[in-house]
């Protein structure tokens, strides 16, 4: 979202006409959504979320081994795509279950609460990442008035387009690993229910 990609395909693989191409792949991702309730009766959400953090760090990584390789640019595209869905559809469920943990604890949901913080997280880390996009390439020597860019200011637009977010997406995966409410869930529901045939 920071807009490094325009960046990636203007000097790295030297040509912006294809980018659309790649990202366009992405979308045929997509239909694996219908498989996700399914998954979820065996799978925790966390899991899943873990997983495509793992997916995700791995497309990273393959697009930045590619060397600007459009096929291999694809089949990253595809892979990230995949880690991309749980990261991206479930979050929104995982908010939901944090409200029931309130309510279980005999607190209030926050269900809105937890959503507007979630919105503004998610807009001010975009700003944060457009901002730290200019002050990154600047550090590598970024010269926009240049056609060919120096190895170092390659670099570091390779770095931000793949390594980085690969390194992101392996901590997030290992952070999910301490993820307990998934496990909790059963319990909470129970509860919340069991309260609910009180008050009824």
């Amino acid at each position: 979202g920071t807009g490094v990609v325009t960046y990636y395909f203007t000097y790295i693989v030297k040509n912006l006409e294809v980018m659309g191409v790649v990202s366009s792949v992405s979308v045929f991702v997509v239909p694996l959504m219908i498989f996700f309730p399914l998954m979820l009766k065996k799978v925790p959400m966390g899991k899943m979320v873990q997983i495509g953090c793992v997916f995700y760090a791995i497309g990273s990584f393959v697009a930045f081994v590619s060397g600007g390789s459009i096929p291999v640019l694809i089949g990253a595209t595809v892979i990230t795509g995949i880690g991309t869905l749980p990261v991206t559809y479930l979050v929104n469920l995982m908010a939901l279950d944090c409200g029931s943990y309130n309510a279980y604890k005999g607190r209030q949901r926050m269900d809105g609460t937890i959503g507007a913080i979630k919105g503004f997280a998610n807009k001010l880390g975009g700003a944060c990442g457009s901002g730290l996009l200019g002050i990154m390439l600047t550090m590598g020597g970024f010269d926009s008035t240049l056609e060919t860019q120096t190895s170092s200011a390659n670099f570091m637009i390779v770095a931000l387009y793949t390594l980085i977010p690969c390194i992101l997406f392996a901590v997030m995966a290992v952070m999910f690993s301490f993820y307990k409410l998934d496990k909790m869930m059963p319990e909470i529901n129970r509860v919340i229910e069991s309260k609910s045939a009180e008050i009824s």
